[in-house]
Parts: C-alpha cells; structure tokens; sequence
C-alpha cells in the first residue's frame, strides 16, 4: 500500500491569462479563450524587501528591521505557439502576445478603385484607410467586388507616414483556398479591401493583465502584469516556443484546507483551523472541493474571499469571510448546483479557477487552444532572400518601470513604459557566399527579416522586422562544420513599427 504524500505535483499546472477592464485590479478568468497550456514551468512570486536597523548597541547582532513598499512581482510563462484552424481565430496566449505588443487590430477598411484587368494584378493600391496603422508589413486581405471575392496574401507594404494610401506587393492571390479572379473597378462602388489577418501592432502603452497560476493545490494570481520580455528560440525540434516574463503589481493566493465548522445554506463564511487561513488571502477565490453533484469530478463554483480573521471563527479558529453567501442550491457555468445544506465538516475548501470537464479531466480540451506549430516549419527571408538558418534565437525587450517610491502605497500602482530593444542571433553554416555577412556587419547595413511560423496557408504566424540593422558575425566551430552567428537589430522606421506580429 503507498503512501499518500501531500507533496504538490510539478506536474499539475494549468495557467490563465485574461486583459483587465481596470489597471491593477484582478480580472477572474474565462474557463476557455484565457486558458494557456504551459511548455515547461510557470513561476510566479513577489519577496519583500527589508533595511536593517542602524541603531547603535555592543552587539554583532542585528536588532530590527524594517518592511519596505513591496516591489513589484514577477512571474514568467512559457508556452507553445498553438494556432486553430484558421490563425485569423485567437492563438493560445492571445492576451499575452497583445500586452507584448500593446494593440490588437483585427480588420482594417480601405478601396481600390484600379482595374485589374484578366491578369492578376503586381500591386493592389489602396485609399481611404480607416486605421493609418491597421495594415500590417505582411498580411492577409479580403477582396470583395463585383469581379472577385478573394482572400489574398502580401509579402509587402508601401505606405507613407501619415498617408491614407498604399499599395500591398508580392501577391500571392486565391490564399487560403478562396478562388482567384480578377477584379474590375467600379466607379460607383470600388473595391473593398479589408484586412483579415490578426495583427499585434505595436503601440508606446501596453494594456494589464491578470495572470493566474494553478500548481497542484495552490493557486496564485497577480494583477496588474506586464510583459517585459519575450524569448523565441527556433531550431530543426521540437515545437515553436515563447517564453514570456514580466512584473506585477500585487500577488493573491489560496491554498487548501478543511473546514472545522459547519457553514449553512445562507451563511457567508466558513471556518477553518486556527492558522490555516494563513493559506489563503484576501481577493482570491475558494471553493468547496468536496461535494461532487451531478457526480461531477469536482463542483460549486468560486467564492471571493473578502476578509480573513485570525481565531474570528467559532471555536478560535480562523474566519473566512465571502463576498456572497453559501446560497444552494445555485447553478453554476456548467449547470451544476451546490447541494442545499451548505457545507459540512470536514469539506476541503481550496483555491478556485475555472473548470473545464473534458473526459474526465479537469482541463481544458485541446480544440480550445489550437494546434502547436513545429520549429521545422520555419522559414526565414533576409533582405527578401529565403535563408536556410540552423537556429534563431530572438528576444524581444519591452521593460516598464514600476512606481514603488510614492509614500502611502503598499504595492505599486502604476508602470511607465520604457525603450524597447529586439535582437536577434541567427546560426547558419559558414558557406562561401556567406562571407558578404562580415563587410554588411562592418557596414551596419540595414535589411528586412521575415520569419513564418508554421507551413499552412491561415495557420502561420509571421514575424516582420522591416528594418533590422546587420552586426559583424562570429565564427564558431561544429566539428566538421564552421558556423557563423549573426546578431541582428531591429529599429524602427516611422515609429512603434520594428516588429509586427500577424496570423497569416
């Protein structure tokens, strides 16, 4: 007979990420479109920090010491890039990858009043754009006139500062299984052109989010999270994978524990053994993990704690305040119901997210999240030119400053962006004609870099730094092989547009 060990179990973590309405206010999350798988292990915490006393006494002992304002949190996630069916639909992590980039534009109207005539056309020109900054560098359009419905792919964008006109080049026409056709004009009703893809545009304000974290029997949240960093490490395996990290304003948890005295139907609290609320604070959710209706694998939804009072409960045990009381029965996101009678001893209460049955199992299916792009599905352009590339490592720096020295504040409460930095390190084998990267790298010379993600025409994701400035490389050595690493910086043309995020 084993033993039951009550060590938590690093393999039971489920991860949600959800856009708060209000800056620094947690934002409980959705059970499906917040929902992130993690690839590996997320981690969330926020330590104080203290000062010594300087008060003078003959000892070598510290006597005292004293709280600072709490600094911000930190957490970090990494992830798959998983994309659904058609990748214009949200991606795992969608509201990570809009705090990274700080805007989300999900269509763009503009016309196109050329006729194109039998022959598929080498530019589509475009006017009346709605959103100076909603098209994309690459992208994904839906033509409609009387001559064409079509989707159609460009490779590039010839757009002015400012200017309500442009034209999409490298046309690939009929994307995506629509049917090519010509297009002609009308002048009474141009084209219209209306950009499908899923673009995270960048933008000098990131929007906050509420991360929450569940490992075996805790759960942490945080709010008023940004994302500071973001790694992109590509080779021939595996799967695409982000790695995202950032700070926070203010860390909430709930742990487990059983209940010492019986709650009633009506009742807005419970008790718990004195010490145990410990395990638990103030704005998290519980719930009562022992009552199973329905024969559900697990039951009742979560209850916001408001108040923890240590030996408050009868008994001197701890008192555990809610927002609303135990009311049964009550239906919950599932049509489940909390039996009428309240909870009885010795119930376990734990710390509550959302739940998602899927056979059984309380995660979420995978048809939820999408479908994980593998590395070797890569392609890599460098000034246009198709790359054949061993490795890239990117990493994409976007850091905030948090206020923490503001007397009166407990936690900070509120975050300024600071200058972003993106590089990139790009491994290839040392061929003859790359010796051209060496006199580039001494020139500084400035070429764009595209890097599609995944092979599916509506199930891509594409990288494009239109500006990326080249450095001289370094030789290694790969027995029998000579590799070269070539460090990359994007920089910016007109401003917030060194990189831009889009599904193809």
């Amino acid at each position: 007979m084993s033993c039951l060990s009550e060590i938590g179990l690093s393999r039971k973590q489920r991860v949600f990420v959800t856009l708060e309405s209000t800056c620094g206010t947690l934002q409980f999350p959705n059970a499906t479109t917040d929902f992130i798988r993690p690839a590996g292990d997320a981690v969330m915490n926020q330590n104080p920090t203290f000062v010594d006393s300087n008060e003078k006494r003959n000892t070598l002992d510290v006597l005292d010491r004293f709280q600072n304002s709490m600094p911000p949190g930190t957490w970090n996630i990494p992830m798959y890039l998983r994309l659904q069916d058609k990748s214009y639909a949200t991606p795992q992590g969608d509201n990570l990858f809009y705090a990274w980039q700080g805007d989300l534009v999900t269509s763009t109207a503009a016309s196109n009043s050329d006729d194109w005539g039998s022959a598929a056309p080498t530019l589509i020109h475009i006017e009346g754009i709605t959103d100076l900054d909603g098209f994309p560098g690459v992208g994904v359009v839906y033509v409609a006139s009387a001559g064409t419905n079509q989707l159609v792919h460009y490779g590039v964008l010839h757009q002015n500062e400012n200017a309500a006109t442009a034209s999409l080049g490298d046309l690939t026409m009929g994307w995506d299984g629509s049917t090519a056709a010509e297009a002609n004009a009308d002048a009474v009703s141009p084209t219209e052109v209306t950009l499908v893809s899923r673009f995270y545009n960048q933008d000098t304000n990131s929007p906050s989010v509420t991360i929450w974290i569940e490992t075996d029997h805790f759960v942490q949240g945080m709010a008023g999270c940004t994302v500071n960093n973001v790694s992109l490490g590509i080779n021939n395996e595996g799967a695409v994978t982000f790695e995202f990290s950032g700070e926070g304003m203010e860390m909430i948890w709930a742990g487990e524990a059983n209940i010492s005295v019986a709650a009633t139907a009506a009742s807005s609290h419970c008790v718990v053994a004195a010490g145990e609320g410990e395990r638990f604070t103030v704005g998290s959710y519980i719930y009562n993990s022992s009552t199973t209706p329905g024969g559900a694998s697990a039951a009742s939804i979560g209850f916001l704690i408001s108040a923890i009072t240590a030996g408050g409960g009868e008994g001197g045990g701890d008192l555990i305040t809610f927002a609303t009381p135990i009311t049964g029965p009550r239906s919950t996101e599932f049509g489940w119901e909390i039996p009428a009678g309240g909870w009885s001893t010795p119930d376990t209460i734990k710390g509550y997210l959302p739940i998602t049955v899927n056979d059984g199992a309380l995660y979420p299916a995978v048809d939820t999240i999408g479908t994980p792009i593998e590395s070797r599905l890569t392609d890599v352009e460098i000034n246009d030119v198709a790359a054949k590339v061993k490795g890239i490592d990117m990493t994409f720096s976007v850091p905030k400053v948090y206020t923490t020295d503001e007397v009166g504040t407990d936690f900070p409460a509120d975050y300024m962006e600071n200058q972003r930095e993106i590089t990139s390190t790009l491994a290839v084998y040392f061929t003859k004609a790359r010796a051209i990267y060496f006199k580039q790298g001494y020139d500084g010379d400035e070429v764009p870099v595209l890097l599609t993600l995944g092979s599916t025409q509506g199930e891509r994701m594409e990288i494009y730094m239109k500006k990326c400035a080249l450095e001289v490389p370094t030789i290694g050595f790969e027995t029998p092989a000579v590799t070269l690493s070539i460090p990359l910086k994007a920089l910016g043309t007109y401003g917030e547009d060194s990189c831009d995020v889009v599904l193809t």
